[in-house]
């Protein structure tokens, strides 16, 4: 039977073929979590009394970074005294924000299971990975047993062809989906990012997609293996397997978008869906400005130059 990317990574990681709707218990590639959600995961973890990881494990120091008081900083230390103990490796202040380092350093490929203690996890589906956010008692599991109890998500399809214009960015073709399908429309689905003008992107701008996704509430996003993604992957991972949805999968519903119709767009307040093209607000004064998040924070993400 014919199965869309996260059907196939799921069947894998069960051993059995998964179906969307019902309950499986999967193996576990990666786990990982921040500065915001480890100090609830050790705690879990210590509580159990376990001595032992089943999971590779990773912990990031980027929210509070540096610490802005001593509670932040108290935690900073847990963390660093947890992974030199149980072998952790941990990306400390500075080093940069999970989403975007876990990638850079080749720990993640297609075809992994990954979950991290934030909903900006579905970051990584860029690369073929089905990652997914959950709650720190969750990630303590999961790092315990290398395993993870889920629902199979029905799956999605967003499909954009075409060539954006110049001054479209990733950022904007994101903004033009959610603003279709609403801040909802994604509820505890695998959205794909399929089409000519995806394949198009560097793996970065794939990786806004993937990321903005949990704003339309996807359980995971995913993109296909392509030529600039396989590049990219042999400089970081080396040999990996690709992954492709299957020519009849069978998605829940399909949106098409043609690239050349977007826009450079804006998210107005106060929600991420209520989108408009920047032309139509221009003028508008701006109070605060602030860049450096994990929706556009790779350092060869693809903007046009505003001058």
């Amino acid at each position: 039977m014919p199965m869309t990317m996260s059907e196939k990574v799921l069947s894998k990681k069960a051993g059995r073929r998964a179906y969307p709707g019902e309950h499986i218990v999967a193996d576990v590639d990666l786990v990982y979590a921040h500065d915001g959600t480890a100090p609830l995961t050790i705690e879990m973890i210590e509580e159990l009394g376990l001595r032992e990881l089943r999971s590779r494990a990773i912990f990031a120091i980027d929210h509070a970074s540096p610490p802005p008081n001593v509670d932040a900083a108290a935690n900073h230390r847990r963390m660093r005294d947890f992974s030199s103990r149980w072998g952790v490796r941990i990306f400390d202040v500075g080093e940069g924000i999970c989403h975007q380092v876990i990638p850079e350093r080749g720990l993640v490929k297609p075809w992994d299971l990954v979950i991290g203690a934030d909903s900006h996890t579905v970051t990584l589906g860029a690369l073929g990975a089905f990652a997914t956010g959950v709650g720190s008692t969750d990630a303590a599991i999961a790092m315990l047993t290398g395993k993870i109890w889920l629902k199979v998500p029905e799956s999605i399809a967003v499909k954009v062809d075409g060539t954006l214009k110049n001054y479209v960015t990733a950022k904007d073709v994101i903004l033009e989906v959610i603003g279709k399908l609403g801040s909802d429309g994604a509820n505890y689905k695998a959205v794909e990012f399929l089409g000519s003008a995806v394949e198009a992107m560097s793996l970065d701008s794939k990786m806004v997609l993937t990321n903005m996704s949990a704003e339309m509430g996807a359980k995971v996003a995913m993109i296909p293996t392509d030529g600039r993604t396989s590049e990219w992957l042999k400089e970081r991972v080396g040999h990996f397997e690709g992954i492709w949805p299957d020519e009849e999968a069978n998605y829940s519903a399909f949106y098409e978008f043609s690239a050349g119709e977007i826009k450079p767009n804006v998210s107005l307040p106060n929600s991420v869906d209520r989108v408009a093209p920047v032309e139509e607000v221009e003028g508008e004064e701006v109070d605060l400005v602030f860049i450096g998040s994990c929706s556009g924070g790779g350092s060869r993400t693809s903007y046009w130059p505003l001058g």
